[in-house]
């Protein structure tokens, strides 16, 4: 079953679906207009035929194409989104796509306002909406099961210029050990790679170096790259884009500087285990291409995979180990600089093993408590130099678990950002002193399956902070608390594993108090009817009305029918969760659901 990714851009428009009944997308065009891309369409394959479906409205402009080789999908999509000069809501104003091969489309558009992607596996359908005009877009993604191509690794196209002499070190090596980046006064000049063969390395260099040197990334003895970002553009005398900047990330999660100023179109080379590259250079690097083979990394034996630590070099060590079973809560107290506290509760042998680093704070701890089977799968880490602090430090944390729950940012969200996670976090190491200064993780692949869970797009305004409750058996009693103009106010209590779970509290309960809809034995949500509007002396809409209905009857609506109108639902399925934003008031709600059991 494919994971529905939630739409990106504006809410304007009528909403359109393809499903995710197809094997794969073959072509995609493209219009625009005045305003934006006004027009998409897609080829899809399905039992060997191609179904094409258009949405929005093809202008004199016509369309312009992006075609896939026949064994190559689209992995990721670039969406940016504003609201222009004579549109009423946001529109899509450019969409860049990126293939498994490392194929990367032209702009379709100028890359203007906000940046989305959606990515995480291979993408088999879209979903959007739409008027003469496209305004927002998402996409239904699976798992990739791409084998080595037979006879050796994928070779992923080159990215950057066409100038200079095409280089090819191949891909007959086992590992990339040690890069080597050269930059001179018109971006990189210079790039050497150590590559691992028979237990030997062999050393190739392109390009050409000047006198500033050369920059290095070594890798740990059992660490291997896993993408390269590339930047490159045409620079001020130089006839032809050359390469401004590279970023290579490691199985690891170890990140490397950038070496040289990223400017400039970005290209994402990865997929896998890079086993070598290919490009073109003369006095500079115009290209870069690599080759990937699948990753078939095995947990060390004996533990997990340690994630080298995210954030500053200042503080004293720690480190929890990964010797747990799971991680059940987390704490972060934070101070004037940022991130100055952490806490973990971890699970061994039944019982709770908590360790904490850091030096709390009169303002205390926040905390973020997971469900009794679901785990934390990756944490977002935001750190940064502040004014008064010798080296960087962590300014913010956000923890997902694999059911989808994720924490609010505990933190303010500045500085540069890193993700640890590629399973199941099971340990926390870092360094600290009267702040913590960096995180990292001990991580174990996950046999979990994917829970048959949907997500519906929440509707709203954008503000406040985003809550969710997870997904649950169903939901058992819902509580609506209105104020003069608005909900301000929503809790809902569910059921999971024949337990009663509460959830939290959003939003602030005013005079009015709160109403109650109990649903009896056997009764479930199948929809959820709601209202949003701008309302006086807010920036952002919020929730006006929400009104339940169930497979035996439909609620009150909690509120007036004004505004703009949305419903939460998918066709023979049943709502097992509820999330979005809230602060003063509710500003927006969207639904988990999963399949309706015969």
């Amino acid at each position: 079953m494919a994971q529905k990714l939630d739409a990106q851009g504006g809410r304007g428009g009528e909403l359109w679906d393809d499903g995710d009944a197809y094997k794969n997308i073959k072509k995609v065009y493209v219009g625009q207009g005045d305003s934006g891309v006004v027009y998409v369409k897609f080829d899809y394959e399905k039992d060997g035929k191609i179904v094409s479906l258009e949405h929005g409205k093809k202008t004199l402009l016509g369309t312009e194409e992006f075609e896939l080789d026949p064994e190559d999908y689209i992995t990721s999509v670039k969406v940016y989104y504003e609201k222009l000069f004579g549109t009423a809501v946001e529109i899509i104003t450019a969409l860049i796509f990126t293939t498994f091969k490392g194929e990367v489309s032209q702009p379709f558009g100028m890359a203007s306002g906000k940046e989305a992607v959606l990515g995480g596996g291979k993408i088999v359908g879209f979903h959007g909406s739409a008027s003469d005009a496209i305004h927002s877009l998402g996409a239904y993604v699976i798992p990739s099961t791409t084998p080595v191509i037979p006879g050796g690794p994928t070779k992923l196209n080159a990215q950057g210029g066409s100038g200079g002499e095409v280089w090819d070190d191949g891909g007959v090596y086992e590992n990339v050990k040690k890069v080597y980046v050269g930059q001179g006064d018109s971006g990189v000049v210079y790039v050497k790679f150590d590559y691992e063969k028979g237990g030997k390395i062999v050393s190739l260099e392109h390009g050409k170096k000047t006198l500033l040197g050369t920059e290095e990334f070594e890798l740990d003895p059992e660490d291997y790259i896993t993408s390269v970002k590339v930047y490159y553009e045409k620079l001020f005398g130089t006839s032809v884009e050359i390469i401004t900047a590279l970023i290579f990330t490691t199985f690891k999660g170890k990140v490397s500087q950038p070496f040289g100023m990223a400017s400039g179109t970005e290209a994402v080379l990865g997929g896998g285990k890079i086993v070598g590259f290919h490009g073109s250079a003369s006095d500079a690097i115009h290209s870069l291409g690599a080759y990937i083979i699948p990753s078939t990394t095995p947990v060390i034996p004996g533990g997990p995979t340690k994630l080298n630590a995210q954030g500053g070099n200042g503080g004293e060590v720690w480190d929890d180990g990964g010797v747990y079973e799971n991680v059940k809560k987390v704490y972060v107290g934070q101070g004037d600089s940022g991130v100055v506290y952490v806490k973990f509760d971890y699970e061994k042998a039944g019982k709770i093993v908590s360790l904490e680093h850091g030096k709390k704070t009169l303002l205390g701890t926040e905390e973020f408590e997971l469900d009794s089977d679901d785990y934390i799968s990756s944490v977002k880490v935001y750190y940064e130099k502040l004014f008064g602090t010798e080296t960087e430090i962590i300014t913010a944390l956000i923890f997902t678990t694999f059911k989808g729950k994720v924490s609010q940012p505990f933190g303010m969200a500045s500085g540069k950002e890193a993700v640890l996670g590629v399973g199941k976090i099971v340990g926390f190491h870092g360094s600290a002193s009267h702040v913590i200064h960096s995180l990292g993780a001990y991580i174990v692949p996950t046999l979990t399956p994917v829970i048959p869970s949907d997500t519906i797009p929440a509707q709203g305004g954008d503000a406040g902070v985003a809550w969710e409750d997870g997904v649950h058996d169903s939901v058992k009693k819902i509580y609506v608390g209105q104020g003069d103009s608005c909900v301000t106010y929503f809790k809902a209590e569910y059921v999971k594993d024949s337990k009663p779970v509460l959830g939290s509290d959003h939003g602030k309960k005013s005079l009015l108090g709160a109403e109650e809809f109990v649903l009896e034995d056997g009764e479930y949500v199948t929809s959820v009817i709601g209202y949003y509007d701008k309302i006086y002396g807010v920036d952002a809409p919020a929730i006006i009305c929400l009104q339940f209905k169930t497979n035996k009857r439909t609620s009150d609506p909690y509120g007036m029918d004004s505004g703009t109108k949305f419903v939460l639902e998918k066709k023979d399925h049943k709502i097992v969760g509820f999330y979005g934003q809230a602060g003063d008031y509710l500003y927006k709600i969207g639904a988990k659901v999963v399949p309706i059991a015969n």
